[in-house]
C-alpha cells in the first residue's frame, strides 16, 4: 500500500486520474488521497481526504509518498521540481515540458534516487505491449512501417494544439517500436495545425512512420499498427483488440482487463513501493522527444491550458 498520494491538477484529464486513484484507494492500494488545484471550484465534492489550492501548503502539511502532475504543459517542470525537491516520486503528464532547454536542465539536475514517470500511458497499454513484444521477438520480421491514427469527432479542448497533445503519443510509440530516436529520422511530410497534425518520418533504420491525428474528424479512430517483412500487427487502443498475422498465421487477443491509465498507475506505484529509482521513459528518449517537438514548432506560444492530456 502507498501511504499518501497527491494529484496536482484537477481539470478534465485530472479527473480521469482521480477516478483511478479513488478506485485504488477503495481497493487498499492507496491509503490517503489529496488533491491540489489553484481553482477552488474544481475541488468541491471530490470525495478525497484533503484538498489544497496551494502547492506549497500541500507540500508543507502532507507527508507524500507519490504525486502526479496533471497541469498545463508549460507548468509541468516547475510543479515537478517543487515536488522532487521533497524527494517524492512523481508521475508527470506528457509532454515533460514545452521548452527543450528547460527539459535538459531538469533531467540533468535529477538526483540518482529520483523516480520520474512521464505519462505516455500507451506504453502501459497491455495490447500495445503485446504488439511491441511481437516486434522485438522478431515474429514479424524486420520492421518496415509504423502507423498511428487518432481521430475524434470531439472538438478540441480550449488552447490545445494537435501536435503536442495528440500526436506525441504516436511519436512516442514510433520511437518505441522502431527502436530509434526521432532526431535520427528524416521528416518526409509534415503538417501541424491547431486541430490536426500529420507526418511521415523515415527513421534511420529504414522504418517509415506515419502519424495522423485530428479533432473534429468524421470518425473515432484509435489505431497502432506495425508492418514487418513477415507479417503485420495492429491494435485498436480504444477496445484493446489486437490482431497479429505472422508468417500467414493470424492471432487475435482480447481486450486487457485494466485501462492504460490504471495500468500506468499500478506500475508507477509498484515502482514506488519497490524503492526503485527510475526515469520512464529513459532520459535519452525524453531529451530526443523534447528536442524534436521544439524544432518542429510544438506549442508555438499556444497556452495549451488542458490540465493534462488527451489520448
Amino acid at each position: 500500500m502507498t501511504g499518501c498520494v497527491a494529484l496536482v491538477g484537477c481539470g478534465r484529464w485530472g479527473k480521469k486520474h482521480l477516478e483511478v486513484l479513488r478506485n485504488l484507494r477503495s481497493s487498499g492500494s492507496v491509503k490517503r488521497l489529496v488533491v491540489c488545484d489553484t481553482n477552488p471550484s474544481v475541488l468541491v465534492n471530490l470525495a478525497v481526504d484533503a484538498t489544497y489550492t496551494s502547492l506549497d501548503a500541500m507540500l508543507a502539511r502532507e507527508t507524500l509518498h507519490a504525486a502526479a502532475v496533471v497541469t498545463p504543459p508549460n507548468t509541468h517542470l516547475a510543479v515537478m521540481d517543487a515536488i522532487v525537491e521533497h524527494d517524492v516520486p512523481v508521475l508527470v503528464e506528457k509532454p515533460l515540458g514545452a521548452d527543450h532547454a528547460a527539459v535538459e536542465r531538469t533531467l540533468d539536475g535529477l538526483s540518482p534516487t529520483t523516480t520520474l514517470f512521464v505519462g505516455y500511458l500507451l506504453r502501459h497499454h497491455r495490447s500495445v505491449q503485446h504488439l511491441h513484444h511481437a516486434v522485438v521477438s522478431g515474429s514479424l520480421g524486420r520492421l518496415t512501417a509504423f502507423e498511428y491514427r487518432r481521430t475524434t469527432v470531439r472538438p478540441p479542448p480550449s488552447g490545445a494544439d494537435a501536435l503536442s497533445t495528440l500526436a506525441v503519443h504516436g511519436l512516442d510509440l514510433l520511437v518505441l517500436m522502431a527502436g530509434d530516436g526521432l532526431m535520427n529520422g528524416e521528416v518526409e511530410t509534415f503538417l501541424a495545425e491547431p486541430t490536426r497534425a500529420s507526418m511521415v518520418i523515415r527513421m534511420s533504420n529504414g522504418v517509415c512512420g506515419t502519424v495522423e491525428v485530428a479533432w473534429g474528424a468524421e470518425e473515432e479512430r484509435r489505431l497502432v499498427a506495425v508492418e514487418g517483412e513477415l507479417g503485420r500487427g495492429e491494435v485498436d487502443f480504444g477496445t484493446g483488440e489486437t490482431r497479429i498475422v505472422a508468417n500467414g498465421t493470424p492471432s487475435i487477443s482480447p481486450a486487457p482487463l485494466r485501462s492504460a491509465l490504471e495500468q500506468e498507475w499500478v506500475t508507477f506505484l509498484a515502482t514506488v513501493e519497490g524503492g526503485e529509482a527510475l526515469v520512464f521513459p529513459e532520459a535519452a528518449v525524453l531529451r530526443d522527444q523534447a528536442l524534436w517537438l521544439g524544432s518542429h514548432g510544438a506549442f508555438n506560444g499556444v497556452d495549451n491550458d488542458l490540465h493534462g492530456c488527451e489520448n
